[in-house]
């Protein structure tokens, strides 16, 4: 893919996508918009774990995301 090759170049770039498997797996550093406005930034590991994006954009705590990766219901 282009853009992983780029990226591995050390070009930087932007992009505005919300497959968000997608996003942590090529961006060293994130930015999660809400409604125009900067929610939160940082790492994929720090945005997977923000209360704020979690109840942003799936609607659940971080408690209840963990024990969705868990496989709990």
């Amino acid at each position: 893919m282009a853009l992983r090759q780029l990226n591995q170049a050390g070009e930087t770039f932007l992009i505005v996508e919300h497959n968000v498997e997608f996003i942590t797996t090529l961006c060293h550093q994130v930015i999660v918009l809400e409604q125009g406005r900067k929610l939160a930034e940082g790492t994929a590991a720090e945005i997977h774990k923000d209360s704020r994006v979690l109840e942003a954009y799936l609607g659940m705590t971080p408690e209840m995301a963990e024990a969705e990766m868990r496989g709990a219901t």
